[in-house]
């Protein structure tokens, strides 16, 4: 089916490709996926749908939230994201879906392709699947594949902490890549739950008892979806906060080596230059051995300080 001039038909129990000149008036069920940025095609089908004005602009607006309406005549507007697996694209940048159904009709519109949308195509071909199967399949799809990338982000946290448990270096810039890809997901898979809990809970009266349990499995899997994408920046935040506490344990030990270091020598650079000055009345300036005695004098003050600060517990 080539989006813009096609849509699907289903006739004998079967779906077929037909012209975009037969979906007005048509009584069998249909559907037609959209792309919302060709505006005579757009307006073209929304005016087929009979909604008021806001829903149809709702329908066109490039930056509506994942949200769920029901007009009075049981007509459902869905407003979805869907992982992006386009070519050169981040998955993160999620595609916009927005869905009409009355039971009957199902119109999907969208700016860019979306996986799910192929996949239930192939899946049509010579299909005699119902149109509330589709429909509710459809959306599992979507959600499949939000789940399948946040196994993904999960596993990549998995190796990173297996290396930390190690006490192995991690790639830092690794975790906060997946940090930034757990927000930003969060930020439209948080509010579907809400939208696929009213969508189980509608009372449209072409929602099957079959149908409604559909849903609530969809409902159930975005739910746990969410809250292991909340779990991932959890893990990520803990990670991060390792990092930081590792270093600043290097850091620390550092610092007290040199203390200790210092400690030992503080005593030893004082009296090195004091005996270092070169006025009169040096005591064993004319002795060839005091040199050698004033070595081993540092050397047992040395020796002195490291038993003292030994039984201190310094180190």
């Amino acid at each position: 089916m080539s989006t813009g001039d096609s849509f699907l038909l289903c006739q004998a129990n079967q779906w077929q490709t037909e012209s975009l000149d037969k979906f007005a008036g048509s009584d069998r069920p249909v559907w037609a996926v959209i792309n919302y940025r060709e505006k005579a095609l757009s307006e073209r089908i929304i005016n087929d749908l009979e909604l008021s004005e806001v829903h149809q602009q709702a329908l066109v607006d490039p930056d509506i939230r994942p949200r769920l309406w029901q007009t009075k005549n049981h007509q459902v507007l869905l407003f979805i994201r869907g992982i992006n697996l386009n070519p050169d694209s981040e998955p993160q940048n999620m595609v916009s879906l927005r869905i009409f159904f009355d039971g009957k009709r199902l119109v999907c519109f969208r700016n860019r392709k979306l996986q799910a949308i192929s996949f239930m195509r192939e899946q049509l071909v010579a299909s005699q699947m119902p149109i509330d199967d589709l429909f509710a399949r459809l959306l599992n799809e979507v959600v499949v594949r939000i789940e399948q990338q946040i196994i993904s982000l999960a596993n990549t946290l998995d190796n990173i902490e297996e290396l930390s448990e190690q006490n192995q270096n991690i790639d830092v810039d690794g975790v906060e890549s997946t940090r930034k890809i757990a927000a930003k997901l969060w930020r439209y898979i948080a509010p579907q739950q809400d939208v696929f809990r009213k969508l189980a809970q509608s009372n449209a009266p072409w929602i099957t008892d079959q149908l409604r349990d559909q849903l609530l499995e969809i409902e159930d899997n975005i739910t746990y979806q969410a809250e292991e994408l909340a779990l991932i920046r959890e893990r990520c935040q803990m990670l991060e906060d390792r990092v930081d506490n590792q270093l600043n344990q290097k850091v620390n030990r550092n610092l007290y080596l040199i203390s200790i270091i210092t400690a030992i020598f503080l005593p030893i650079s004082f009296l090195t230059g004091l005996f270092g000055i070169n006025i009169g009345g040096m005591p064993g300036v004319d002795n060839n051995l005091s040199f050698w005695f004033f070595c081993g004098l540092l050397l047992v003050l040395a020796l002195v300080e490291i038993i003292y600060l030994k039984k201190k517990r310094w180190f």
